[in-house]
Protein backbone atom coordinates (compact mmCIF):
# COMPACT_ATOMS: atom_id res chain seq x y z
CA UNK A 1 0.00 0.00 0.00
CA UNK A 2 1.35 3.43 -0.93
CA UNK A 3 0.66 6.49 1.25
CA UNK A 4 -0.57 4.20 4.06
CA UNK A 5 -2.44 5.89 6.94
CA UNK A 6 -3.91 4.58 10.20
CA UNK A 7 -5.50 6.28 13.22
CA UNK A 8 -5.52 4.79 16.71
CA UNK A 9 -8.59 6.01 18.60
CA UNK A 10 -10.13 5.29 21.98
CA UNK A 11 -12.74 6.86 24.29
CA UNK A 12 -11.50 9.23 26.98
CA UNK A 13 -12.19 7.47 30.32
CA UNK A 14 -13.25 10.75 31.96
CA UNK A 15 -15.36 12.41 29.24
CA UNK A 16 -16.30 9.42 27.09
CA UNK A 17 -15.40 11.38 23.94
CA UNK A 18 -13.56 9.48 21.20
CA UNK A 19 -9.98 10.75 20.97
CA UNK A 20 -7.11 10.19 18.54
CA UNK A 21 -4.22 8.48 20.35
CA UNK A 22 -1.86 8.43 17.37
CA UNK A 23 -1.66 9.02 13.62
CA UNK A 24 0.58 6.62 11.68
CA UNK A 25 1.61 7.24 8.06
CA UNK A 26 4.01 5.48 5.73
CA UNK A 27 5.33 5.89 2.22
CA UNK A 28 4.90 2.16 1.57
CA UNK A 29 3.25 -0.50 3.77
CA UNK A 30 3.67 -4.24 3.12
CA UNK A 31 1.09 -6.37 4.97
CA UNK A 32 2.48 -9.42 6.76
CA UNK A 33 -0.82 -10.28 8.46
CA UNK A 34 -4.30 -8.81 7.92
CA UNK A 35 -6.03 -10.81 10.68
CA UNK A 36 -8.31 -8.44 12.60
CA UNK A 37 -6.66 -7.38 15.86
CA UNK A 38 -3.37 -8.98 14.81
CA UNK A 39 -2.46 -6.75 11.87
CA UNK A 40 1.26 -6.67 11.07
CA UNK A 41 2.87 -4.29 8.56
CA UNK A 42 6.40 -3.53 7.41
CA UNK A 43 6.64 0.20 6.72
CA UNK A 44 9.10 2.27 4.70
CA UNK A 45 9.23 5.97 5.56
CA UNK A 46 7.18 5.92 8.77
CA UNK A 47 5.81 9.11 10.33
CA UNK A 48 3.94 9.06 13.65
CA UNK A 49 2.17 11.87 15.47
CA UNK A 50 0.90 11.02 18.95
CA UNK A 51 -0.60 13.03 21.77
CA UNK A 52 0.52 12.95 25.39
CA UNK A 53 -1.73 12.28 28.35
CA UNK A 54 -2.18 15.45 30.48
CA UNK A 55 -0.61 15.04 33.93
CA UNK A 56 -2.86 17.56 35.71
CA UNK A 57 -6.40 18.90 35.33
CA UNK A 58 -6.54 21.68 32.75
CA UNK A 59 -3.24 20.70 31.14
CA UNK A 60 -3.34 20.33 27.36
CA UNK A 61 -2.00 17.35 25.44
CA UNK A 62 1.35 17.85 23.72
CA UNK A 63 2.02 16.78 20.15
CA UNK A 64 5.05 14.54 19.65
CA UNK A 65 6.33 13.68 16.16
CA UNK A 66 8.37 10.61 15.29
CA UNK A 67 9.85 9.32 12.05
CA UNK A 68 12.07 6.45 10.96
CA UNK A 69 13.38 4.95 7.73
CA UNK A 70 11.82 1.54 8.41
CA UNK A 71 9.38 0.11 10.92
CA UNK A 72 7.26 -2.91 11.79
CA UNK A 73 3.79 -2.06 13.14
CA UNK A 74 2.46 -4.86 15.36
CA UNK A 75 -1.16 -4.24 16.34
CA UNK A 76 -1.45 -7.41 18.45
CA UNK A 77 1.51 -6.44 20.65
CA UNK A 78 0.69 -2.69 20.60
CA UNK A 79 4.18 -1.71 19.52
CA UNK A 80 6.12 -0.26 16.60
CA UNK A 81 9.72 -1.42 16.06
CA UNK A 82 11.74 1.37 14.45
CA UNK A 83 15.01 1.07 12.51
CA UNK A 84 17.24 3.29 10.45
CA UNK A 85 17.37 6.97 11.34
CA UNK A 86 14.89 7.32 14.22
CA UNK A 87 14.00 10.87 15.26
CA UNK A 88 11.54 12.01 17.95
CA UNK A 89 10.58 15.69 18.27
CA UNK A 90 8.63 17.61 20.90
CA UNK A 91 7.94 21.27 20.08
CA UNK A 92 8.45 23.47 23.14
CA UNK A 93 7.09 26.60 21.47
CA UNK A 94 8.93 29.81 20.58
CA UNK A 95 11.21 27.81 18.30
CA UNK A 96 12.58 25.58 21.10
CA UNK A 97 12.54 21.82 20.66
CA UNK A 98 13.51 18.55 22.35
CA UNK A 99 14.90 15.91 19.96
CA UNK A 100 15.87 12.26 20.46
CA UNK A 101 17.82 10.43 17.74
CA UNK A 102 18.78 6.74 17.71
CA UNK A 103 19.68 3.99 15.22
CA UNK A 104 16.77 1.89 16.50
CA UNK A 105 13.90 2.27 18.95
CA UNK A 106 10.52 0.87 20.01
CA UNK A 107 7.27 2.83 20.37
CA UNK A 108 4.90 1.16 22.87
CA UNK A 109 1.17 1.75 23.25
CA UNK A 110 0.73 0.41 26.78
CA UNK A 111 -2.70 -0.16 28.32
CA UNK A 112 -3.32 1.06 31.85
CA UNK A 113 -6.59 1.32 33.75
CA UNK A 114 -7.83 4.56 35.28
CA UNK A 115 -10.78 5.81 37.29
CA UNK A 116 -12.98 8.50 35.68
CA UNK A 117 -12.66 10.56 38.86
CA UNK A 118 -9.25 9.73 40.34
CA UNK A 119 -5.75 9.88 38.88
CA UNK A 120 -3.72 6.77 39.90
CA UNK A 121 -3.12 4.25 37.09
CA UNK A 122 -3.53 0.53 37.66
CA UNK A 123 -1.86 -2.23 35.60
CA UNK A 124 -5.00 -4.38 35.56
CA UNK A 125 -8.76 -3.92 35.21
CA UNK A 126 -10.83 -3.79 38.37
CA UNK A 127 -12.36 -1.33 40.81
CA UNK A 128 -10.97 2.04 41.86
CA UNK A 129 -9.53 1.68 45.38
CA UNK A 130 -10.71 5.19 46.24
CA UNK A 131 -14.35 5.17 45.09
CA UNK A 132 -15.11 1.66 43.79
CA UNK A 133 -15.86 2.80 40.22
CA UNK A 134 -15.02 0.47 37.34
CA UNK A 135 -11.57 1.22 35.95
CA UNK A 136 -11.43 2.01 32.23
CA UNK A 137 -8.59 1.30 29.76
CA UNK A 138 -6.31 4.13 28.67
CA UNK A 139 -3.32 4.05 26.31
CA UNK A 140 -0.02 5.54 27.49
CA UNK A 141 2.83 5.89 25.03
CA UNK A 142 6.48 5.19 25.86
CA UNK A 143 9.64 5.22 23.76
CA UNK A 144 12.59 2.87 24.24
CA UNK A 145 16.00 2.98 22.54
CA UNK A 146 17.76 -0.26 23.54
CA UNK A 147 21.16 0.78 22.21
CA UNK A 148 22.75 4.20 21.83
CA UNK A 149 20.81 7.46 21.63
CA UNK A 150 21.32 11.22 21.62
CA UNK A 151 18.99 13.82 23.15
CA UNK A 152 19.22 17.57 22.60
CA UNK A 153 17.16 20.44 24.03
CA UNK A 154 17.09 24.01 22.79
CA UNK A 155 16.46 25.61 26.20
CA UNK A 156 18.25 25.25 28.42
CA UNK A 157 20.84 24.05 25.91
CA UNK A 158 21.15 20.37 26.88
CA UNK A 159 22.84 17.32 25.38
CA UNK A 160 22.47 13.77 26.73
CA UNK A 161 23.84 10.46 25.46
CA UNK A 162 23.93 6.89 26.74
CA UNK A 163 22.62 3.39 26.16
CA UNK A 164 19.26 1.86 27.02
CA UNK A 165 16.77 4.75 27.02
CA UNK A 166 13.18 4.63 28.28
CA UNK A 167 11.23 7.88 27.83
CA UNK A 168 7.76 8.94 28.93
CA UNK A 169 5.18 10.02 26.35
CA UNK A 170 6.03 13.72 26.77
CA UNK A 171 9.81 13.04 26.70
CA UNK A 172 10.18 14.79 30.07
CA UNK A 173 11.11 11.75 32.12
CA UNK A 174 13.96 9.62 30.74
CA UNK A 175 15.86 6.71 32.26
CA UNK A 176 19.28 5.78 30.89
CA UNK A 177 20.54 2.32 31.80
CA UNK A 178 24.28 2.62 31.01
CA UNK A 179 26.99 5.23 30.41
CA UNK A 180 24.73 8.24 30.78
CA UNK A 181 26.30 11.65 30.10
CA UNK A 182 24.41 14.92 30.46
CA UNK A 183 25.70 18.43 29.87
CA UNK A 184 23.47 21.49 30.18
CA UNK A 185 24.13 25.23 29.93
CA UNK A 186 22.82 26.85 33.10
CA UNK A 187 21.96 25.60 36.53
CA UNK A 188 19.60 22.60 36.56
CA UNK A 189 17.13 24.80 38.48
CA UNK A 190 17.04 27.40 35.69
CA UNK A 191 14.73 25.53 33.34
CA UNK A 192 12.14 28.30 33.04
CA UNK A 193 12.99 31.23 30.76
CA UNK A 194 14.30 34.28 32.65
CA UNK A 195 12.13 37.34 33.08
CA UNK A 196 12.49 39.91 30.25
CA UNK A 197 14.03 42.39 32.70
CA UNK A 198 16.67 39.93 33.88
CA UNK A 199 20.27 40.96 33.24
CA UNK A 200 22.00 38.46 30.91
CA UNK A 201 24.79 36.54 32.59
CA UNK A 202 27.37 34.03 31.47
CA UNK A 203 25.65 30.62 31.61
CA UNK A 204 26.96 28.00 34.00
CA UNK A 205 27.82 24.55 32.66
CA UNK A 206 26.58 21.45 34.47
CA UNK A 207 27.85 17.94 33.66
CA UNK A 208 26.58 14.64 35.00
CA UNK A 209 27.93 11.14 34.32
CA UNK A 210 26.76 7.71 35.40
CA UNK A 211 28.01 4.20 34.57
CA UNK A 212 24.79 2.73 35.90
CA UNK A 213 21.15 3.88 35.66
CA UNK A 214 20.47 7.63 35.51
CA UNK A 215 17.05 9.31 35.46
CA UNK A 216 16.39 12.68 33.83
CA UNK A 217 13.23 14.50 34.98
CA UNK A 218 12.15 17.85 33.52
CA UNK A 219 9.60 19.98 35.39
CA UNK A 220 8.70 23.67 35.50
CA UNK A 221 10.97 23.92 38.59
CA UNK A 222 14.04 22.64 36.77
CA UNK A 223 15.90 19.49 35.71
Amino acid sequence: FKDWKVQRREPNPKSGALEIVALLEGDVAVPISMTRGKELFDITGLRVTYFTDPKTAGEKSLEVRLRSDKARVDNERDRVDLAGRVRVERDEGNGAMTVIEAPEAVLHFRKRFVCPAHEPRQPQAGKCPACGAELKPRTFTTIEAPRTFEMTKSYPATHMTGEGLTASDDVRTMRVERDGFLVTAGSPKELAAPAPSAVPSKPALTEMRSKGPMTFVETEAGI
